[in-house]
């Protein structure tokens, strides 16, 4: 319960903060939304054979909202899917995750802008209902390219060391993140 309020009175100052840096002789937006498409690969990944598979079967796609011109908000959801190998059956297991980042852009050239993100996930296994939602952080950079394209490159941190099974490795970080999504 602390979690969340803590989680709402953050969003909430820095809803007011983006709204306090609006500027009215400004053209450009300060309201973004799209659909954002990506995968997840384990850090833990340390042959070809292995990354390759996991490329053929993680996938999410989902939505982002960011508010915000220079410092920005950036709440997303998304639907995950990644698969595992037990003996001879291959299974898929999925996951609702839900970010909230925070966002600085610290770089606009025109075509191109740089921007670092970090904030927390909640992940929420989706098979079984028995398991309990987790905040996991992210921290990581993006480029946006021709304001409307943007790509994200992001580390979930592990909450166990020497974690060796999938599972373990979605669910309590350890994952590397790579989205596009479109800027509308």
């Amino acid at each position: 319960m602390k979690t969340r309020i803590i989680f709402m009175m953050l969003f909430v100052s820095i809803s007011s903060l983006m709204v306090a840096q609006d500027d009215a002789s400004s053209d450009e937006k300060s309201f973004w939304w799209g659909p954002k498409f990506g995968l997840d690969v384990s850090s833990a990944t340390t042959n070809i054979n292995g990354l390759t598979d996991q490329l053929k079967g993680n996938y999410q796609a989902g939505i982002f909202f960011q508010f915000g011109k220079k410092l920005y908000i950036q709440p997303e959801l998304y639907y995950s899917s990644y698969m595992t190998e037990t003996g001879n059956s291959t299974n898929s297991i999925n996951f609702i995750k839900a970010p909230l980042m925070l966002g600085f852009k610290f770089l606009d050239i025109g075509l191109l802008s740089l921007h670092a993100t970090g904030g927390p996930t909640y992940i929420k296994q989706l098979t079984t209902n028995d398991a309990p939602g987790k905040f996991k952080w992210n921290l990581g950079i993006g480029v946006n390219v021709f304001d409307f394209i943007t790509t994200d490159l992001r580390y979930t941190f592990q909450d166990q060391i020497n974690s060796t099974e999938i599972q373990d490795l979605i669910t309590n970080g350890g994952m590397v993140n790579l989205t596009v999504g479109l800027r509308l």
